[in-house]
């Protein structure tokens, strides 16, 4: 957990005093004028902290907010970086100390917490979306986890990133495998197809037959769309959110790290709907648990997924 602060030269006090409370309860932060040293490469030093925090705080101020240009690269590197993150995530979080109103429009389309008039009421909105309130004790433990699991929409849209950034969007350890693993509900719908409760999602129970290209994985799911496959047309490529809600944290009685309800256990690299900056695609490896980038012109396995409407 790793909080950037950024702010204008007029609202350094305020930065200051909400970077100690933070770091008081517990918050590790990034703030250029404790953190920033000298040497640095203070461009190239700002943008990677941005990435790698959880959490990006933007004070807004009125004194700020008339400067001429304002949103400041800070902030609009935090903006373009929300628009890789899942639909729904929470990583910008603006906080007013003033009755100003910031004319961005992605800044307004993000709920605000305030300062003014009360400080500490501010203060607990922010803790609020960093540290999530704990279930009262006197809950049974069955109860809670009921109450704490989390409720999956995994994004569809397929989206580009680079090689030095898909650690942090598809929240991958150090191996390239998920942070988490979910725990999946499977149905076994008969016709070819798994339904997946806990996410949502149809998919192949075997998938594509032979090896493809990523030109012709498009054209498989063409296919399947225009024979209405299992009674549908709206198959599609999975982004990595997707398939990869498919791993397993441990290799299964197929050898591979997926439920064995999942048929054809040879076939274990498949394409994604992501792309990379490098030209190539992501795609995952149900046979070591990670995922990856892979030349386009790579011949891998297609699994079809859609929505459940």
């Amino acid at each position: 957990m790793k909080v950037f602060i950024s702010y204008a030269r007029e609202d350094i006090e305020t930065a200051r005093k909400l970077r100690d409370d933070l770091e008081k309860a517990g918050i590790k932060t990034w703030l250029d004028k404790v953190d920033l040293l000298p040497g640095m490469n203070w461009k190239a030093t700002i943008r990677k902290e941005i990435r790698e925090s959880s959490y990006f705080i933007a004070l807004l101020s009125s004194k700020a907010l008339s400067k001429q240009g304002f949103v400041h690269k800070e902030l609009k590197t935090a903006l373009d970086f929300l628009d890789l993150l899942p639909s729904g995530s929470i990583f910008v979080i603006p906080v007013r100390v003033d009755e100003c109103e910031p004319a961005d429009e992605k800044l307004q389309d993000i709920h605000w917490a305030d300062l003014f008039p009360s400080y500490e009421k501010g203060l607990s909105q922010v803790l609020r979306v960093i540290v999530p309130e704990k279930p009262p004790s006197n809950v049974p433990k069955k109860l809670e986890l009921q109450a704490s699991k989390p409720k999956y929409q995994l994004r569809k849209d397929p989206i580009t990133i680079s090689d030095y950034e898909f650690k942090k969007i598809f929240r991958l350890n150090e191996r390239l495998r998920p942070l988490e693993n979910i725990e999946n509900d499977f149905k076994d719908n008969s016709d070819g197809t798994i339904t997946d409760h806990t996410t949502g999602l149809m998919w192949q129970k075997s998938g594509s037959d032979k090896y493809l290209t990523y030109k012709n994985a498009k054209t498989y799911i063409n296919e399947l769309n225009n024979n209405k496959v299992a009674g549908y047309s709206d198959w599609r490529l999975p982004t990595v959110d997707e398939l990869k809600s498919l791993l397993t944290s441990d290799k299964q009685s197929n050898d591979l790290y997926i439920d064995p309800i999942f048929e054809k256990e040879d076939y274990n690299w498949f394409w994604s709907s992501d792309g990379c900056t490098s030209g190539g695609a992501w795609v995952v490896f149900f046979s070591i648990g990670d995922i990856r980038w892979v030349s386009l012109r790579d011949n891998l396995y297609v699994r079809a997924v859609r929505s459940i409407q």
